[in-house]
């Protein structure tokens, strides 16, 4: 197996995607989020970061600036902005050959024709932020972070949509289905809290294939208060089994159907046969001040 990089340790928060790493192998949370070892990066990850590059830019100018036509422009911009980086996207995208590099341009403009045949970005009558920054402390002092693809206010209506956009397949089984709104729920979670407002429609829009009709690759949910309640519960929940892991250098591999084929740390895991560097220590508990968020009285 090839070396994998490493970056310094960082304080530790909880997100959808960390609470989710958590709960489907402790070790694999600790190796990436404690010892800082890096996974390389896929075709599928870098599409779906360059597809949110380009909705972001897309979606910045006034709607009737909105055009499809500027999608190729937004898109060779994406790639540069990617390839600048220093992480393992960058590294994949620059070594992408010419026939590599095509293949890859052509499945981000497939998944933004989809979008264009989910919305019409230029007829929007409310206001889009984009890449919304979320932290700061939940019930039992859990400190969280993280990045909302989209955030919608109706005016109007006072409402509150939240919106996260996906470039993998739509999950066909409920319980899958259920893993993917629990992210949703958890940034409604934070924008209840931290302004007081209950968001009223949180959706996922899957990008991958052409709605085969309308709304046909949306999921849809109306948080409720006890709902989010519920969820806060649990989210402190794992938060209190990471703490205690981390007092105690206890993150047991756990084998999953992920394990075979997306784990890139088999080296390193006992259940391959591998050997756990030792443990780095705790590195301490991001201290998450709140951040500004959207709101209906500021549209």
């Amino acid at each position: 197996m090839e070396q994998l990089s490493r970056k310094p340790s960082r304080p530790v928060a909880l997100s959808p995607s960390a609470m989710a790493t958590f709960h489907r192998c402790p070790l694999k949370f600790r190796l990436y989020r404690l010892d800082g070892y890096q996974e390389p990066a896929t075709l599928a990850q870098l599409v779906g970061t360059t597809v949110h590059h380009v909705l972001e830019a897309l979606l910045t100018p006034a709607p009737q600036q909105r055009s499809f036509h500027d999608i190729p422009t937004l898109l060779t911009a994406a790639e540069q902005a990617i390839a600048g980086g220093n992480d393992q996207q960058a590294i994949l995208l620059q070594s992408l050959q010419d026939s590599g590099r095509e293949a890859y341009r052509q499945q981000c403009l497939e998944h933004l024709r989809n979008y264009y045949n989910t919305e019409q970005p230029q007829t929007f009558t409310f206001t889009s932020s984009t890449e919304v920054r979320v932290s700061g402390m939940l019930a039992e002092q859990v400190p969280i972070v993280g990045f909302i693809d989209r955030v919608d206010i109706l005016p109007q209506q006072t409402l509150v949509r939240i919106v996260d956009y996906k470039t993998g397949k739509q999950p066909a089984v409920a319980r899958f289905r259920e893993d993917a709104l629990r992210q949703l729920r958890f940034y409604a979670l934070a924008y209840w809290r931290q302004t007081g407002i209950l968001p009223d429609t949180l959706t996922l829009m899957y990008l991958r294939e052409r709605p085969r009709s309308h709304g046909s690759n949306l999921l849809t949910e109306h948080p409720t208060e006890s709902q989010l309640c519920c969820e806060e519960e649990q989210i402190a929940t794992v938060w209190s089994q990471i703490l205690h892991a981390g007092e105690h250098g206890d993150f047991p591999a756990r084998e999953n159907a992920l394990c075979k084929n997306y784990c890139a740390f088999h080296s390193m895991c006992p259940v391959f046969g591998g050997t756990t560097p030792d443990y780095p220590g705790w590195p301490g508990t991001v201290a998450a001040v709140p951040s500004p968020l959207p709101t209906p009285e500021q549209s």
